[in-house]
């Protein structure tokens, strides 16, 4: 199971990445704005009650201008908090993909990133610059989620946390699409 984890005004909340459009057991859960990290969690464990039956957990929501690492995904999740998501842990399968943050600079600092991978078992995937999210129809001035071929992947650098806490770093693939 794919369980995407969508911030309440993310313009593309709900969408499924292009690279997850033949997948058949994704889960959307949008967060509303003030939900505390327990929250979140709560949300999850809700929705998905099968142990170890979740392969990738996408969080995608807004990163911190300060470069802290930190992440927004109905309130503000950093390496002190980040263990209120341990009631998940359970549900991620281990040799699943572990966890992507589709957030800006969510690695701009790597201390949440390592907290999270030791809270939720399974590494964590995150980008340290800002991360687009989105591809622009040609010629138009509208910029949403088309599930092409970039959409949905990290851009630029990525950094990887294990589930040891330790970090490790690879150069992005995808070319972004400037919108305008």
């Amino acid at each position: 199971m794919i369980v995407y984890i969508h911030s309440h005004e993310i313009e593309d909340r709900g969408y499924t990445m292009g690279r997850h459009s033949g997948v058949g057991d994704i889960e959307h859960i949008i967060v509303p704005d003030g939900t505390s990290v327990s929250g979140i969690a709560s949300l999850v464990t809700a929705r998905v009650t099968h142990t170890s039956s979740i392969w990738t957990l996408i969080f995608n929501g807004h990163g911190d201008d300060n470069r802290s690492g930190t992440i927004y995904i109905g309130s503000w999740i950093d390496a002190s908090n980040v263990i209120d998501l341990a009631p998940i842990n359970p549900l991620m399968n281990r040799r699943g993909r572990g966890v992507e943050l589709h957030c800006c600079r969510a690695a701009a600092s790597t201390a949440m990133i390592s907290a999270m991978a030791r809270t939720l078992g399974v590494p964590v995937m995150a980008g340290v610059e800002n991360q687009v999210g989105m591809r622009c129809s040609s010629g138009s001035n509208l910029c949403l989620p088309f599930g092409g071929d970039t959409y949905g992947r990290l851009e630029g650098p990525v950094a990887i946390a294990s589930t040891d806490g330790s970090i490790s770093f690879m150069n992005g693939e995808d070319t972004v699409v400037s919108c305008p």
